[in-house]
């Protein structure tokens, strides 16, 4: 591979300038793929050793499933979409998916539109929508939360309580989300309304197709599973 180019990393909380190498090659079971770019990203080493982007995951039909703890990729020619099954219409914004979905605050409806960010230990992070709507104000935090994403720079939530959030036929009541405060990054930006991560993603067997433009919602046994452990009594 050629290492040591900058590349202009954006995340959830702001920008910056990262290294990264081309020409990289990526093995996941029986399956090599080729010309993939490499970023240098401090993620914690005690963790994990990396991150699966976009750029492998869109390249796929990719199933993964809570349950088994089991990733599934498929090839295009021979994929099947999951039924029954939640089917949200996939579009693009700053490099990333997002998806529909309606959330009920204080009695009012509201259409947004989200992104699917499964690397993301949230649950849904609204944005957009707090500040033109002046929601921030509308209820007293129960909790605040501070944010550190790839790009290391750092933001706060204000953890508050939504009447219901309903993906197409699917609708869940009473759910605790955060209005993001931030100004910079993903989660400021005017081109999405909020960031749905994987606190409540994993509620769902999730199957992405985003070659065709589509994710498979199926609720799993973790879909009532409570979101923060300090509210349990």
């Amino acid at each position: 591979s050629s290492a040591g180019m900058n590349k202009s990393l954006t995340g959830a909380t702001g920008s910056n300038s990262v290294l990264s190498s081309s020409s990289n090659t990526f093995t996941i079971g029986k399956n090599l793929i080729k010309a993939l770019r490499f970023l240098r990203i401090s993620y914690p080493a005690d963790s994990w050793d990396g991150v699966v982007g976009l750029s492998f995951i869109s390249r796929y039909p990719i199933r993964i499933d809570y349950s088994t703890r089991q990733i599934y990729l498929y090839e295009k020619e021979s994929f099947t979409p999951p039924s029954p099954s939640i089917r949200l219409k996939v579009e693009y914004e700053l490099g990333v998916p997002v998806v529909p979905l309606q959330v009920r605050i204080n009695g009012k409806d509201y259409q947004v539109r989200a992104e699917i960010d499964m690397g993301s230990d949230r649950v849904f992070d609204l944005n957009t929508l707090r500040r033109q709507h002046d929601l921030e104000k509308s209820q007293t935090p129960f909790a605040i939360s501070e944010i550190t994403s790839s790009d290391a720079n750092q933001g706060k939530l204000y953890n508050v309580y939504f009447d219901e959030v309903k993906l197409g036929t699917l609708s869940l009541h009473v759910f605790q989300e955060a209005f993001s405060t931030l100004t910079t990054g993903v989660q400021a930006s005017d081109k999405m309304d909020g960031v749905l991560g994987n606190n409540f993603l994993q509620r769902f067997h999730l199957t992405l197709n985003l070659q065709e433009g589509h994710i498979y919602l199926q609720p799993n046994n973790l879909l009532y599973k409570p979101f923060y452990d300090f509210l349990i009594y």
